[in-house]
């Protein structure tokens, strides 16, 4: 058994190469993931579990979501996903239009039996209403401003984002205002615009895509 630590630049993603130099036939990897497919070794994720007060999720949730009737996608931290039944159980009575997104690290669906309104996409899956369309679902994200929710912003940028902070108990709406992260990914992206030569750094973890 070998101990391999994470990469400076990615250390969401799991270091199949790293790996492949030592052998192995396969990786437990500890720790939050953007769950990447990996192309060769099986994988075993622990994301580990952070404490989340679903009652106080919820309260901030309906402050966020007046409208009973309102299309939602709840988002998690993955560290936050053994929490999602117990949200479920007490959103779902309240809110029939909300979909709860799960973790899924397979590259693609069996397309022998398609599923009508599967969303996949980051190591989620989720499905929606198809006659309702995606651009007019809202995205709920639970954990803490980073990457990851920079990610799905990004990606699914037709649809207005809020988030709860299970650290801080405090909910909000992500805008380019208050999200420091994204904020600085559009800043970063202006000055490579400005750039009279750009270097590409290519750092193959061993992710299939």
């Amino acid at each position: 058994m070998y101990v391999l630590g994470d990469t400076s630049y990615g250390s969401c993603c799991v270091d199949e190469v790293a790996a492949e130099h030592v052998g192995a036939e396969a990786i437990v990897h500890y720790g939050p993931a953007c769950l990447s497919p990996c192309r060769k070794l099986p994988v075993l994720h622990i994301f580990g579990q952070e404490q989340l007060d679903a009652m106080r999720c919820v309260e901030v949730f309906q402050e966020l979501y007046p409208d009973r009737q309102a299309y939602v996608v709840i988002l998690s931290e993955s560290a936050y996903f053994h929490a999602i039944d117990d949200l479920a159980s007490k959103l779902q009575p309240i809110y029939p239009n909300v979909v709860f997104a799960q973790l899924d690290s397979k590259k693609t669906l069996d397309s022998s039996h398609p599923i009508s309104g599967m969303i996949q996409q980051f190591g989620r899956r989720f499905i929606i209403d198809e006659d309702h369309g995606l651009e007019n679902y809202s995205m709920f994200y639970i954990g803490s401003e980073g990457p990851e929710l920079t990610n799905f912003m990004l990606s699914w940028n037709q649809c207005p984002f809020s988030s709860f902070d299970p650290r801080t108990g405090q909910g909000r709406c992500e805008t380019l205002d208050v999200n420091r992260a994204l904020r600085r990914r559009l800043y970063l992206v202006e000055r490579a615009r400005d750039a009279q030569v750009v270097g590409i750094v290519v750092g193959p973890l061993g992710a299939d895509d």
